[in-house]
């Protein structure tokens, strides 16, 4: 993916995408070279594995969702990148990987430990877990909770597709709007996004790296009201506002902010 199309996108994502190349490419000199194994788990249409490949790593993008696959490979030009569609919940794949990327993942499903024990059992001993997600009692997830809520109802008396497809019908192309505003590349092809199933604090996120003897050994804070309703809708439109909101989160105490990204490692 070219810096041209990165830069179409919403800033605290680039601010991400920067976190994770900086920190391999410190890792590439640590480890005296370029094509470390990474294995992208949920790789969407594939943004952060093709900026990661161009770097000259030898990448693997999974995700369930056939349809965001087909196009990250549509996309892709690069030998050293492949994408597969993968349940990690279902898989052994019989190998182990330098870097595991795990980017706005594991707040999506309904047992996240089973995705950390996979990832432990993937990882080298000597590597490390890149891991974002949103802060489960941030301004962000506060915003939509009621929409949340309305969701996980609609979903349980079986309504929530019928009601989707109807929203759908009403707005017509709601991606193709959504990467307009939001970027060309920020989007998976479902979408909007599924809905969140998990609400994490820090204190939650260590607990569970704990059991699988992994720490957090770097930390960045990610934005405040970037993706806060209803203040994306202003915010996708002025760069200067997003950039000046990224900023002001790396100032603030972690529980305030938006979300986090983590460096991931095995404890000692």
């Amino acid at each position: 993916m070219s810096d041209k199309l990165l830069q179409k996108d919403m800033i605290h994502y680039v601010k991400k995408i920067n976190y994770i190349l900086d920190n391999i490419k410190k890792f590439q000199k640590e480890m005296g070279k370029k094509n470390l194994k990474v294995l992208d788990v949920g790789c969407g249409v594939g943004n952060i594995s093709l900026q990661i490949a161009n770097i000259g790593c030898d990448v693997t993008g999974i995700d369930v969702d056939k349809s965001s696959v087909d196009y990250a490979n549509k996309r892709n030009k690069m030998k050293n990148c492949r994408f597969k569609v993968y349940n990690a919940h279902k898989m052994n794949m019989n190998e182990k990987f330098d870097i595991i990327i795990c980017s706005e993942v594991l707040e999506h499903l309904k047992y996240p430990e089973n995705l950390i024990e996979f990832i432990s059992k993937s990882l080298k001993k000597t590597g490390f877990l890149f891991l974002s997600v949103p802060n489960g009692y941030g301004p962000a997830e506060l915003s939509v909770m009621p929409r949340r809520i309305i969701g996980k109802i609609l979903k349980r008396i079986k309504l929530y597709e019928i009601c989707r497809n109807i929203r759908h019908a009403i707005v017509r192309d709601p991606v193709k709007k959504a990467q307009k505003s939001f970027g060309l590349d920020t989007l998976n092809q479902y979408g909007e996004g599924a809905m969140h199933e998990q609400f994490f604090t820090l204190g939650e996120l260590r607990k569970l790296f704990d059991k699988y003897n992994l720490e957090i050994i770097r930390r960045q804070k990610s934005f405040v009201l970037v993706g806060t309703f209803p203040f994306y809708y202003l915010y996708s439109r002025f760069r200067t506002l997003q950039s000046i909101d990224c900023r002001i989160a790396d100032v603030l105490p972690a529980f305030t902010v938006s979300g986090w990204s983590f460096i991931i490692k095995f404890k000692n």
